[in-house]
């Protein structure tokens, strides 16, 4: 009882950092804008760019898929949560992206295999 305890206590903490963390890049990424004016020290109204959200996974499989050499592939994107999804199938066609299936957060074969290599020692 007391080791399942504290794994939520440490995990429930480590969460809400990585929440935190998560929060700050959202910001920063709503004001993408502004940030990128005052990167170019340019005045923000003389930009008019066009921004497209894209999810974590689709991007991993659009670069993926899109500059191999197939028309069609299955495609299979897992790491520990991006957009709070942890694993996506997905189907390429021609230029084309499919989302067929999502696992969402907690479930997540990259967590684990974090949690497992650090148990063995590893570092994070």
């Amino acid at each position: 009882m007391v080791n399942d305890l504290t794994f939520v206590l440490y995990n429930r903490l480590m969460f809400s950092r990585q929440g935190l963390d998560r929060l700050r890049s959202v910001e920063k990424i709503r004001n993408i804008k502004t940030v990128l004016a005052e990167t170019l020290d340019v005045p923000e109204s003389s930009l008019n760019p066009e921004f497209h959200n894209v999810e974590h996974h689709m991007a991993h499989m659009a670069s993926a898929f899109l500059v191999s050499p197939f028309e069609d592939a299955a495609i299979l994107s897992i790491d520990g949560f991006g957009d709070f999804c942890s694993t996506m199938l997905g189907r390429g066609t021609g230029g084309s992206l499919e989302k067929l299936e999502t696992v969402l957060f907690p479930h997540s074969l990259g967590l684990f295999y974090t949690a497992l290599t650090q148990y063995l020692g590893f570092p994070n």
